[in-house]
């Protein structure tokens, strides 16, 4: 439960050149030559790559000036943030005020992106890894695809091994950020989790492993939990997530209950088999084990 409309109070950095849009509008707005090359270059929103050029008479080349504007995003800036919006005809005839975190919004497309991001960056401070490596990686899908663009940003190499009854769409979303795809048997996530330690045992890569690499639920208790407390100005009574590497409700239920004991979680998980790609109940010898219950 949370107010009709809430005001967001994350980074205007990373926020102000968003377009407004309902429950909360833009913190800030940046200069106004930022402003004219949005509007120059047709982009969506503040996240599109820019070289900027020597000076000349024409604006245009003005305004791709470094000297004018500074503190361009990058791609990675640009993961998380996302709107809160909420659902009008859900609720019924009820008073409950239902919101959903539109996570379509990150540059690959979906709540992943965060936990790809997160992982490539800490195993970088840990010296884990540098550019130029090779990263191994089981997913179904949406991972893959932020790991994919994550990998091709920071100049690393990215093996994905998926099911092979994934669509062809998210097998050429990976292709088309130079991963490298590994197909096993249709549905068998388990077989792909077992391959990449093999694989990585074999040295021919570093596995991520977002099953078991605890920068997953850090992500969201760093990102999506504190985005929520603030959009929902601290009245969030319930969070409700599916569950596959569990790292979404884990990190962003951690940031919540230290804000509020009193919220309420609910994880939700198919009875047997997975449907829905990335969200299945594992056996028990498969169970992330970043999951605590």
């Amino acid at each position: 439960v949370a107010p009709q409309r809430a005001t967001s109070a994350l980074p205007a950095s990373r926020h102000g050149a968003r377009r407004p849009r309902f429950p909360y509008p833009a913190q800030q707005t940046q200069r106004l030559a930022t402003n004219n090359l949005a509007r120059l270059l047709q982009t969506r929103t503040n996240c599109t790559t820019v070289s900027t050029g020597a000076s000349s008479n024409t604006p245009e080349a003005d305004m791709l000036n470094p000297g004018l504007m500074v503190d361009f995003p990058t791609v990675e800036d640009c993961v998380g943030g996302t709107p809160l919006v909420r659902l009008q005809r859900l609720p019924g005839k009820t008073s409950n005020v239902i919101l959903a975190k539109l996570e379509g919004d990150n540059p690959a497309g979906s709540v992943k992106d965060r936990p790809a991001v997160s992982m490539i960056q800490e195993a970088e401070r840990e010296g884990l890894i540098k550019p130029g490596d090779t990263l191994i990686e089981a997913t179904s899908g949406n991972t893959g695809i932020a790991l994919a663009m994550a990998a091709a940003i920071k100049g690393y190499k990215m093996k994905l091994i998926m099911p092979s009854n994934m669509t062809e769409e998210r097998r050429a979303s990976m292709a088309a950020y130079g991963a490298e795809l590994i197909l096993v048997e249709a549905g068998k996530m388990e077989v792909a989790r077992d391959l990449a330690k093999q694989m990585e045992a074999n040295g021919e890569g570093i596995v991520l492993d977002q099953f078991g690499n605890l920068a997953n639920p850090l992500a969201h208790y760093r990102g999506t939990g504190p985005e929520i407390w603030e959009q929902t100005q601290g009245t969030v009574t319930h969070f409700i997530s599916s569950m596959g590497t569990t790292g979404t409700i884990m990190g962003t239920s951690k940031f919540l209950k230290e804000k509020n004991p009193g919220v309420q979680i609910v994880g939700l998980q198919p009875g047997d088999g997975a449907k829905i790609a990335g969200i299945r109940k594992w056996p028990k010898e498969y169970l992330p084990s970043i999951f605590d219950e």
